[in-house]
């Protein structure tokens, strides 16, 4: 608690403005779990980030300003030892470093949700997932060998995406026996 209150005045503010962007990234991620999502959910996971990089940019204008204070007491004061200009810059670097803290944790909800809206086809209906490029894959593989289609992907919505199907070969060579 000592180190919060000799971070100065704007640790009070760094700190509202981390829980307002952690409690945006948990509803946020909640939304991006969930089967029903507002819309504006990308705007509201871009705040969560544009929240942390704010506290981050905090704490580095509130050791801007002690600097500058401590600058001109070391001016007005003439003769100062070391081990009190290396306390100051100690203290110094605790806001910045508390904003640091909260843009981290901004990051990583943000880098959570993301991903977890990434994932989804109902949000991205456009979008492949990797199981889309396996089955792309495995489709293109069993062309290759002359097999319609793999036993286990049966029913593959992507099968014609990529590449040529049995059919369309079959037309292109004149030949039956891949129907």
């Amino acid at each position: 608690m000592d180190t919060f209150a000799a971070g100065g005045p704007f640790m009070i503010p760094i700190t509202i403005i981390g829980l307002i962007m952690l409690g945006l990234g948990v509803y946020v991620i909640a939304r991006a779990f969930s089967r029903q999502q507002p819309a504006n959910i990308q705007a509201l996971k871009g705040l969560v980030l544009q929240l942390g990089v704010f506290a981050f940019f905090t704490g580095l204008l509130s050791q801007a300003i002690g600097l500058m204070q401590a600058f001109q007491a070391i001016q007005q004061i003439g003769d100062v030892s070391p081990a009190i200009v290396a306390g100051g810059l100690y203290v110094s670097f605790i806001a910045p470093v508390w904003g640091l803290i909260q843009l981290l944790l901004g990051l990583a909800l943000y880098m959570v949700a993301t991903y977890r809206l990434a994932h989804r086809s109902s949000s991205y209906p456009g979008l492949p997932t990797a199981l889309t490029y396996v089955q792309q894959i495995r489709y293109q593989l069993a062309e290759r060998r002359g097999s319609r289609q793999p036993r286990h992907s049966r029913g593959c919505p992507v099968r014609g995406s990529l590449g040529r199907t049995a059919r369309s070969r079959s037309k292109r060579t004149g030949s039956s026996e891949a129907m």
